[in-house]
């Protein structure tokens, strides 16, 4: 056999082993807050963490899943982050009137995002503090 072609079943033996279908072993997902503010627990399972801030006229609420990219299952990566995607989509009825949380955050929060981390999938808005009920109550639906 030529070097040449050892060269290449070298190549691919490499590539070969670069593709490897062992999922990794799953994170730590418990949350350590080390703050100055207050942490609370709360039915269903959350967590509340307030962190005043004195000079802030605003408030920023992140509701965090512990859910993230790593457990998308073997070949179908990306799942997580359709999810995301999926459920500020989602039709629901608040006060008889067909809405979803991006229309509900679109009308009573200043901005809103979404992301898939490794980890975890997080939904934060930012609003005058006479919206955090409204906020929280889209949140949850």
């Amino acid at each position: 056999m030529s070097k040449r072609s050892w060269g290449v079943i070298v190549m691919l033996m490499v590539a070969a082993a670069c593709g490897t279908l062992i999922k990794p072993p799953d994170p730590d997902r418990r949350l350590d807050i080390r703050s100055a503010g207050t942490t609370f627990d709360a039915d269903r399972g959350y967590k509340f963490v307030v962190l005043p801030e004195e000079d802030a006229n605003v408030v920023r609420i992140d509701v965090r899943y512990q859910v993230g990219s790593i457990d998308d299952p073997i070949g179908k990566e990306g799942l997580a982050h359709l999810v995301e995607h999926l459920l500020t989509v989602v039709e629901v009825t608040r006060d008889g009137v067909k809405t979803s949380l991006d229309g509900e955050l679109g009308r009573v929060a200043l901005s809103y995002n979404a992301r898939t981390e490794y980890e975890a999938t997080v939904y934060e808005a930012l609003a005058l503090p006479a919206a955090v009920p409204d906020v929280l109550r889209a949140e949850a639906e």
